[in-house]
């Protein structure tokens, strides 16, 4: 499973925990995923630390529920949809060989309020790959709770 891979390769970059909230919080932006059933959940630093490499195109954080085929990968932005949608991109190209079977979902909370143009192709594009990995794209401003299904 995904989680025992993150909690051996990346022990520093890896938290994992069974409480009823999980949140990451950046730039005035919370993301926050509900945990009633107390679930193993592992928030994950990707950027920096699981990718370390200066291009500045990864996300900044994953969450993987252990007993579940579900992960979450989530930016934390300014007002840049478009650049936090390269960056969850690109984190799940690299990335996406150890979910194996895992319903990928992408997640973008801006601290910004910005409506975005929902036609652009880029944006299309992107939404259909999640739906093919099994998962969904969503985005809203300052902070996003979901349960954790």
């Amino acid at each position: 499973m995904s989680c025992q891979h993150f909690k051996e390769n990346y022990p520093n970059c890896t938290e994992c925990n069974r409480n009823p909230i999980i949140t990451a919080e950046e730039k005035k932006s919370k993301y926050s995923l509900l945990n009633p059933q107390r679930r193993e959940v592992c928030k994950i630093r990707v950027d920096g630390c699981v990718i370390t490499q200066a291009d500045g195109k990864q996300c900044d954080y994953l969450f993987v529920a252990c007993d579940t085929s579900i992960a979450y990968f989530v930016e934390l932005k300014g007002s840049d949809l478009s650049h936090a949608i390269d960056q969850i991109n690109q984190s799940i190209d690299l990335l996406v060989a150890n979910f194996c079977g895992n319903a990928i979902n992408a997640r973008v909370v801006l601290s910004k309020i910005q409506t975005p143009d929902l036609r652009t192709p880029k944006y299309k594009k992107f939404k259909q790959k999640i739906h093919g990995l099994g998962g969904t794209f969503i985005h809203k401003n300052i902070v996003m709770e979901e349960v954790l299904g």
